[in-house]
C-alpha cells in the first residue's frame, strides 16, 4: 500500500497521460490514456477500493495515504 501510495503521488505531481508513460505495449505516440476512475492517480486507487468494498484494506489505504 505503501508504494501504491507514493505511485500515486509521484504520477499525480506530475502527470503523463501519454502512452509513453506506458511499461508495457506498443500504441502510437500520439494517443492519450485517460480513465473514468478519477481525476488523479489518488483519486482512481480510491475508486478501485469502493469496488473491492474491503474494509480493512480501505483502513489501510487511508493510514498510509494520511501519513503523507
Amino acid at each position: 500500500m505503501e508504494k501504491a501510495v507514493g505511485l500515486a503521488a509521484r504520477f499525480d505531481a506530475a502527470p503523463n497521460y501519454g502512452v509513453s508513460a506506458f511499461r508495457f505495449g506498443a500504441l502510437p505516440e500520439e494517443i492519450n490514456a485517460i480513465d473514468g476512475l478519477g481525476a488523479t492517480a489518488a483519486d482512481s486507487l480510491e475508486s478501485i477500493l469502493r469496488l473491492l468494498d474491503d474494509p480493512e484494506l480501505t483502513a489501510l489505504w487511508r493510514e498510509v495515504r494520511d501519513r503523507g
